[in-house]
């Protein structure tokens, strides 16, 4: 019996044994208020457990990427993944893990999908959609995932078709090919302390003195300018960018842990309320509500359910930044 026919009779034993069990969630295609009672769900992928890895298969000796990813998931009968997969930049090609697909791997969490033949060198992204089968009835999917991303050069990693312009070692700016080869002859020429009529320093980058025409000149500037749209991941907010799908929480200014939109929504919330959840004259919480501690000296009250969430978010803070990569 094949490893793929094993494990799919696995997850239908569990999902017999767990009839109509519901699994909350706070992924984000499906986060319910947190101080509402919780219903049915849909099921959902969780964006922050999605990853990527480079390997080499040891029984095929082949290199892959490994993507691995979770989902909270109404269990009510078996399901399936759809994976989206793509060099960033690049069109998707979509496969359905399944029963039949031996470069998936499929339990009730921890899910694997495996790439093979890949270019270690190129940047990929993949997304997911988790589905339930009820036939005859119309399978019920997810919303796709938040892409995760294999970037071979960290966040600085170009998308396909652009390359660091390399104008001096730490010159990391996607351009073209073009424009790349473009610094290079211009770099033969030399740094000047002052440029012949008509020319004037490039100024890739600060101290740049190589004189280039105005036009090149220009274009550099433009190149500079248009960085971050060249990138896989966008860092338009510096070193505390947030990845694709999270952003800031801003439980207090200075607050720039990444989370779920939803989850910043009840931070606001909790933020407002939280005078009236006070103790009159003090920081005390009334009974039964705790301290937040989103960050050092929050003393906004919430329920304990929601503590543990923002403790959550605190532990994850450094991989959601898009510098995490």
């Amino acid at each position: 019996m094949r490893r793929a026919e094993l494990q799919w009779i696995v997850l239908l034993l569990i999902a017999a044994a767990a009839g109509a069990q519901t699994v909350r969630s706070v992924g984000k295609q499906t986060y319910v208020d947190p101080y509402k009672a919780a219903s049915e769900f849909d099921p959902v992928i969780l964006p922050e457990h999605g990853k990527v890895e480079y390997q080499i298969d040891q029984r095929r000796g082949k290199p892959m990427l490994v993507y691995r990813f979770d989902y909270d998931i109404k269990i009510s009968g078996p399901g399936v993944f759809n994976v989206r997969w793509s060099q960033a930049g690049g069109e998707e090609t979509q496969v359905e893990c399944g029963p039949l697909n031996d470069d998936c791997y499929v339990v009730l969490r921890n899910n694997e999908f495996r790439l093979y033949n890949v270019d270690r060198n190129a940047p990929y992204a993949f997304r997911a959609q988790a589905c339930i089968k009820r036939e005859p009835a119309r399978s019920k999917c997810s919303p796709w995932s938040e892409p995760a991303y294999y970037l071979p050069y960290g966040a600085a990693t170009c998308k396909i078709g652009f390359v660091w312009r390399a104008a001096d070692p730490n010159d990391k700016v996607c351009v073209t090919p073009s424009s790349r080869s473009r610094a290079a002859a211009d770099n033969a020429r030399g740094a000047s302390a002052a440029c012949a009529p008509g020319y004037a320093w490039r100024e890739a980058f600060a101290g740049d003195h190589v004189c280039v025409t105005l036009a090149t000149r220009d274009e550099t500037r433009i190149e500079n300018a248009s960085n971050n749209a060249h990138r896989v991941i966008d860092q338009s907010y510096g070193p505390d960018t947030c990845k694709p799908g999270f952003v800031w929480r801003e439980a207090g200014p200075a607050d720039h842990v990444c989370v779920l939109p939803e989850t910043k929504v009840f931070t606001q919330a909790d933020n407002a309320q939280a005078a009236q959840r006070r103790v009159e004259g003090g920081d005390a919480c009334k009974p039964g509500w705790v301290w937040r501690e989103a960050f050092a000296g929050d003393r906004v009250c919430v329920i304990p359910r929601i503590r543990d969430i923002v403790h959550r978010d605190n532990l994850d803070a450094v991989w959601r930044k898009a510098s995490g990569f």
